[in-house]
């Protein structure tokens, strides 16, 4: 697993991955710190509860985790610090937050036997070292008890005299060989003892002191060993737990795995299946079944299967045919209708005050029509259309109940009939 530290934030940047229960020294943790922990040493802190916690001292950012901190399933929250030391007194300390590792349970754990921690180099070399102080009084008594017998085989029997008396000074040398050797153990395991910060020992742990120990440690004028909440020191509450937390996503409830193949699709309740082709995706050959291009233009009419053509006027929707010429422009409707305007045409009234206009196109009969113009002067003027046929009307211009004759107007008008 891979994180990164910042200042008082850890992250875990590599993929999401599970632990599960029964790994031993199996699962490597790296760490890359910003410049805020250069020179400083740093540790890895694994804490599952206020009893089962763990604190591990990275080299090259690396560690692994403590196999006792994933014997069970649950949660582990993982952490680091960096400290650094200068005559006994911590100068400068630099604590994260921590991140929510999940643990599941893993088959193999149940028929595997308990891990047994490592004995550390300490606890390694002084066993040793006891064992050849042990063997070498042994041999010391044996030599002791050879001599004795040959000073009695000397007094018992005159003629084994010189030959006891050799075997006799042969003992001595090597009781005194002995004697050197367990002095020379008993040196080499008082050094060891000093060196290891035991009896006459050192009276400072530093980074390099190596210990299998973690968590907070206690000596007792010889010895160090860990120390116990509640008894060595106040218990710390942790807070923070993930079980006292509220609104918290219910893991148990989500798929371990996703077996389904293919397109997945989700219910929104955090079950993930097979999603169907053709029902909740296309396939391709409802792809190919569609256009990919609309080659018709004008007004477009789909079949409803997915197909689209060009609509046909006049059966599709309604046409309209217009044009506009100097009398004034037409429509035309495709179900016969037509409508002829025109506004402001220039027309010169005769010596009866009359001006006809003709439609820009016949109706196939006498259309409903209107007409008015623009009055000139001040004097009261208005215009009637005094009568009409299929290709024109006739308007009447009346200024102050005469007849406005020989006159330029300007004429608006619209009819409104039938072309079929």
């Amino acid at each position: 697993m891979d994180f990164s530290v910042k200042q008082n934030q850890i992250l875990r940047t590599d993929a999401d991955r599970i632990l599960t229960t029964g790994n031993v020294n199996s699962v490597i943790c790296h760490f890359s710190f910003d410049e805020g922990y250069d020179g400083l040493d740093v540790f890895a802190v694994f804490y599952r509860n206020e009893t089962l916690n763990r604190m591990v001292e990275l080299v090259d950012g690396s560690c692994v985790i403590p196999w006792e901190v994933l014997e069970e399933e649950g949660i582990l929250y993982v952490g680091a610090y960096g400290t650094k030391s200068e005559n006994n007194a911590v100068v400068k300390r630099l604590t994260t937050n921590s991140v929510a590792v999940r643990v599941t349970g893993d088959l193999s754990s149940a028929v595997l036997p308990d891990a047994a921690p490592t004995p550390d180099e300490w606890t390694a070399y002084r066993t040793e070292i006891l064992g050849y102080k042990q063997a070498v009084e042994t041999a010391a008594a044996t030599a002791t008890a050879k001599a004795s017998v040959a000073e009695n085989s000397a007094g018992t029997a005159q003629t084994a005299a010189t030959t006891a008396g050799q075997k006799a000074n042969s003992a001595a040398i090597s009781a005194q060989d002995a004697a050197a050797s367990k002095t020379a153990a008993n040196n080499i395991l008082s050094q060891i003892i000093q060196y290891a910060g035991g009896v006459g020992g050192s009276n400072v742990i530093s980074s390099a002191t190596q210990t299998n120990l973690t968590g907070l440690l206690k000596g007792n004028g010889e010895q160090i060993s860990a120390a116990v909440a509640g008894t060595d020191y106040a218990a710390a509450v942790h807070v923070h737990s993930y079980d006292t937390l509220t609104g918290k996503p219910d893991l148990t409830a989500k798929q371990d795995k996703i077996t389904s193949t293919g397109i997945l699709k989700g219910n929104g309740s955090g079950s993930v299946t097979s999603a169907t082709a053709g029902t909740d995706y296309a396939t391709p050959s409802q792809v190919n079944a569609k256009q990919n291009t609309i080659m018709a233009s004008g007004i477009l009419k789909g079949n409803g299967s997915g197909t689209i053509s060009a609509a046909t006027a006049g059966t599709d929707y309604l046409a309209v045919t217009s044009a506009t010429t100097s009398n004034g422009t037409y429509l035309k409707f495709n179900d016969g209708t037509m409508i002829c305007y025109g506004g402001k045409l220039s027309k010169t009234t005769d010596s009866n005050g009359q001006a006809t206009i003709t439609y820009p196109v016949a109706f196939y009969e006498t259309p409903a029509g209107v007409a008015t113009f623009q009055a000139q002067g001040s004097s009261k003027q208005y215009c009637n259309i005094s009568w009409s046929n299929a290709s024109s009307m006739t308007v009447y211009v009346i200024s102050e109940n005469a007849a406005l004759d020989s006159t330029s107007i300007y004429v608006n008008y619209i009819a409104i009939g039938r072309w079929k």
